[in-house]
């Protein structure tokens, strides 16, 4: 067996075992990974509920600011306590008017100092009863679910349903004008993925008494509205980065000048000075500077034809070597002054070279 052929063996020996060890190795599972939310999802915690109440044939939609009141349902995410003294008397009176409101029960601060509490205390002796939890049983084989916040008391007469125990309610619905108030001790179960617990589930539709389709829901998610400049800074800085950046390079590309100032003129001959270089710059860019580059050659030939009566007949490269002999410069630069300039840079060093030829005495 010849060398090529054993390492042939070797490499397909080598790779059959590979493909052995990972077919007898590999193993599939499906693995759920949670993502962070994104899009209306990743600012608005009622997105789920929204679409989930809409999948059941409820009108309901997220709202940024007080509901306008047309709504038989509203889901207040936003603490009571953070309310200003307008926006708490317009929820009062979303149901006074007959609206079922769900919020969440502050603390025992927040409701011994806003208003919205304290207006509540007044009407229905409402008082916080310290926190506790709430374990909701599910059905056989289901884990119960824990419901833990705030517990409250208040007037027996205003009171319609509840969860709790002796110390006090964990949940309650209460009357209120024509309406009612449901607090409950947190909004877990309302927002984001918390109603996919079937517990969860089926006391969410306890609470916004879901089977009843002929209501409408808003869902207030936020009171003062999208605040338009933290967005901006946290979403929209890839596009600001990008606009900096091509600001930057415009205002390079508009840049006059970088490096240090150039020498000023004397005052008594700045404005010839001026003059000059204006009638230089229009002379050069009315045809890129031939017209000025074939001036200059002609003065410089008339100038050495008259020095030197034998360039007369000569043209061309005759031409050049004669005169290169005549004022001491190469042949190639003479050739080069006299060739149409392309370029800026060629017309400054034609004319440079010129320059020198008419001033060789």
């Amino acid at each position: 067996m010849s060398r090529g052929n054993a390492w042939a063996l070797a490499i397909a020996a080598l790779v059959l075992l590979c493909v052995g060890t990972f077919l007898s190795t590999f193993e599939h599972k499906e693995v759920d990974v949670d993502v962070p939310p994104s899009g209306k999802a990743a600012t608005n915690r009622f997105y789920a509920l929204e679409r989930t109440m809409r999948g059941m044939g409820i009108p309901a939609h997220s709202v940024s600011g007080m509901p306008s009141g047309d709504d038989s349902l509203v889901v207040m995410g936003v603490n009571p306590a953070n309310l200003d003294r307008d926006d708490a008397e317009d929820l009062l009176s979303l149901a006074d008017d007959g609206a079922t409101v769900v919020l969440r029960t502050g603390s025992d601060a927040e409701m011994a100092r806003a208003f919205f509490w304290k207006s509540l205390s007044k009407a229905v002796g409402l008082a916080p009863a310290g926190t506790g939890c709430l374990d909701v049983q599910g059905l056989a084989g289901e884990k119960s679910y824990s419901w833990c916040g705030m517990r409250v008391k208040l007037r027996a007469a205003a009171r319609v349903d509840g969860l709790g125990d002796a110390k006090g309610d964990l949940m309650v619905t209460f009357r209120y004008g024509d309406g009612t108030i449901t607090l409950v001790p947190s909004l877990d179960p309302f927002s984001g993925r918390g109603f996919e617990d079937p517990v969860a589930r089926r006391l969410l539709v306890r609470v916004l008494h879901l089977d009843d389709h002929e209501q409408s829901a808003a869902l207030v998610y936020r009171v003062d509205g999208d605040r338009i400049w933290s967005l901006l800074f946290t979403r929209g800085w890839p596009a600001m980065l990008a606009f900096a950046l091509l600001l930057a390079a415009w205002a390079v590309s508009r840049a006059v000048r970088l490096g240090p100032l150039l020498d000023t003129p004397r005052a008594d001959r700045r404005a010839l000075v001026e003059h000059v270089q204006a009638a230089g710059e229009f002379l050069y860019r009315r045809d890129r500077g031939r017209g000025l580059h074939a001036r200059v050659c002609a003065g410089v030939l008339s100038r050495a034809r008259r020095l030197g009566p034998g360039a007369d007949d000569l043209e061309g490269e005759s031409l050049h070597v004669r005169l290169a002999e005549r004022f001491d410069e190469a042949p190639a630069d003479v050739a080069r002054a006299f060739r149409p300039p392309v370029d800026a840079n060629a017309f400054r060093d034609s004319i440079a070279i010129l320059s020198r030829l008419r001033r060789h005495p």
